[in-house]
């Protein structure tokens, strides 16, 4: 019973810490901090000078786009780590910095059966999430799920 009391305590502590973070506050640029951004949220950087271009190392892994002259949103697409590159008016270097996509880590929970991984996200209940590298079964039935509802959504929308 100590020991379920201790996990209560503990749980509402971090819970208490990740509601006093700011959830949207932009990141300021700085050439030498990795950019954190979790897998499907995006996450806005400020640039110190405005940006004309912006460059990438991997569209696989993330996304970004110019949202105003100083700032650029970041979004998660794929998990692993790669590098964005801000140029001026003039093709000058602004900024160049590692971008790193992670699992979101307060609100998934991934199962292990044998060599299979499933993944759900827990917020507050638990449901099937996609998440690359779980078992195929598991995630192909989601990603059709996913899909089935998102081309309903779509269809509704247009009529």
């Amino acid at each position: 019973m100590r020991a379920l009391l201790r996990m209560c305590v503990a749980s509402t502590a971090v819970v208490a810490a990740t509601l006093a973070t700011p959830l949207f506050a932009p990141t300021e640029a700085s050439a030498n901090e990795m950019v954190l951004v979790e897998l499907d949220l995006a996450k806005i950087v400020t640039l110190t000078e405005p940006a004309a271009t912006i460059v990438l190392g991997n569209p696989a892994i993330a996304d970004a786009s110019i949202f105003d002259a100083e700032r650029i949103v970041i979004t998660g697409k794929s998990y692993g780590t790669t590098n964005l590159i801000a140029l001026g008016p003039d093709g000058e270097e602004l900024y160049n910095t590692l971008v790193t996509v992670r699992a979101p880590e307060q609100t998934l929970i991934t199962v292990h059966r044998g060599g299979a991984r499933s993944s759900y996200s827990c917020a507050p209940t638990c449901q099937p999430s996609l998440v690359v590298g779980d078992a195929t079964e598991n995630f192909d039935s989601v990603n059709s799920q996913v899909s089935a509802r998102t081309e309903n959504a779509v269809a509704g929308a247009t009529e």
